[in-house]
């Protein structure tokens, strides 16, 4: 995040900020041993909260037993860990202060629908599901400090379509950072645990460092899953919840499946304790079965393409488990490697025909580097491919992929994305780059121009493996380069052309 955005969070007025009881509850969860006491007494001192917390404890989701009449009763029945974080959500979705024209109830609507899958996912998988209930909420808490420090924040809403992708990226355009540093920024301020705090940076794309646990991957999941009941009967939201939950958390989609059903079942109780109005029960209950039957479309789709051998399928599962343990980068350039690319670019390719999704890939190529290096030296040449890779990873999501392919030439590739976005991406990236004010050490301005190659397959045209895909972009790039450099070319349907010099 930059300096100049942290400022301006900072200077934010309706900065979102925790109440009392919640800022001693977290001081309480950090002593060494916690006292049941003491957090029934601070509960017992806001009523309204008290009232919610047993309105949930005697939920359907939560009730093992007689009925629970005082908050030390949840606590004992609970545990003191459920009883926090739960107390700790309640707060949380008590920032409604309405400014602008910022849709506060949409906002909650779609975080506590992230939080219900999250508890549903996280008892899938065997970890604290009340935890993964606050980490829901939390997932995108970024926005509402967006919307209090940034006022035209909201025309960027509007323009991504409620496309939270889409989104991101405009983010990143707008502020070179997106909701997710911006949320794990304030979490962190709060003084909310390191767990909570990576779960929000890992909120569309799991970290792939030392900090990466189930909770970051199941954070990275549930906003996928929880997107299905705010879609309708859209198909693709059921495939890419499936999408992402095989790829992050190896879960079959009849795993899925469950964890629809688990989410519906609780989510009247948790709407009706956070005061959120939902979609009716016979919407629900309409977007479920809708979603059942695209993810057994998927089931049999995977049953009749899973023609590997065992061999085959061992090797994509160590592949796969390299690539999320290696996190390869350029040095120079902070893009990642090449072979870090051939792999990732492979497993994506493999998911895009899994589950009939686009997957376009984008091929650029620094124009007449050659003459920068000649004319003011490799030094301002290495300077010039630093500034690039920083600007085509700025303008593209979290979840594609910038590699460093050789020499001048960088190589992104956008999961689910059609052709029509990816060209948007593309000049997006070439304006960028051609924006770049680079001086040399002798204080010579050098000009920067990126010639950009477009393909994308599953859509109006197929390819018949990935090598084709690769070199259909790679045929753009050469169309781009020998029409006048500093433009964007994209592949039309056919045989893509060979490569040729570029000299």
């Amino acid at each position: 995040m930059t300096p100049k955005l942290e400022k301006l969070l900072k200077a934010a007025p309706n900065l979102p900020s925790l109440p009392g009881v919640a800022v001693e509850l977290l001081a309480e969860c950090r002593r060494p041993e916690v006292d049941l006491d003491r957090i029934c007494n601070l509960l017992g001192r806001d009523p309204v909260l008290s009232a919610k917390l047993l309105s949930v404890a005697n939920s359907s989701s939560f009730r093992r037993g007689s009925p629970v009449t005082t908050v030390r009763r949840a606590a004992l029945a609970l545990g003191t860990n459920a009883v926090t974080t739960l107390a700790l959500s309640f707060s949380l979705v008590s920032q409604r202060a309405a400014r602008g024209s910022f849709d506060f109830a949409q906002y909650w609507r779609r975080a506590l629908l992230n939080a219900v899958a999250a508890r549903a996912l996280a008892q899938q998988i065997h970890i604290d599901p009340e935890e993964a209930f606050l980490a829901g909420l939390l997932q995108d808490i970024g926005m509402l400090a967006l919307h209090a420090a940034v006022p035209e924040y909201v025309d960027l809403i509007k323009e991504s379509n409620k496309d939270h992708l889409r989104l991101e990226r405009l983010e990143r355009e707008r502020f070179d950072a997106g909701h997710p540093e911006v949320g794990a920024w304030l979490a962190k301020e709060w003084g909310l645990p390191e767990a909570l705090v990576h779960s929000v940076l890992s909120s569309h794309v799991p970290l792939t460092d030392e900090r990466d646990s189930p909770l970051g991957r199941c954070v990275a999941v549930f906003g996928y899953v929880g997107s299905v009941w705010q879609s309708g009967v859209d198909k693709v939201a059921a495939k890419t919840a499936a999408q992402t939950a095989s790829r992050w958390l190896s879960l079959s989609p009849d795993a899925v499946q469950e964890v629809l059903t688990r989410a519906e079942d609780a989510a009247s109780a948790f709407a009706q304790a956070f005061e959120v109005t939902l979609p009716n029960a016979r919407e629900m209950k309409g977007i479920l079965a809708q979603a059942k039957d695209t993810l057994v479309q998927i089931s049999l789709r995977a049953m009749q393409v899973a023609t590997r051998s065992e061999a085959d399928v061992a090797r994509l599962t160590l592949e796969k488990k390299s690539l999320e343990q290696k996190y390869s980068r350029d040095g120079l350039t902070g893009a990642f490697t090449r072979g870090h690319l051939e792999t990732a670019l492979a497993l994506a390719y493999d998911e895009a025909i899994k589950f009939d999704l686009p997957l376009s890939v984008l091929f650029c190529d620094i124009d007449h580097f050659k003459k920068v290096n000649d004319a003011h030296g490799h030094a301002a040449g290495d300077k010039v491919l630093a500034v690039v890779g920083r600007e085509i990873a700025a303008a593209i999501r979290q979840l594609d992929v910038v590699a460093r392919y050789g020499g001048e030439e960088f190589v992104a590739f956008l999961p689910d994305t059609a052709a029509q976005g990816a060209k948007v991406v593309a000049d997006r990236v070439r304006e960028r780059v051609q924006a770049l004010a680079v001086v040399s050490d002798a204080g010579v301005p050098i000009p920067v121009t990126l010639s950009v190659g477009v393909a994308t397959t599953g859509e109006k045209w197929a390819s018949r493996d990935l090598a084709e895909l690769l070199a259909a972009a790679d045929g753009a790039l050469y169309a781009a380069k020998s029409s006048g450099r500093n433009r964007v070319t994209a592949h039309e349907a056919g045989p893509p052309p060979s490569r040729a010099s570029r000299a």
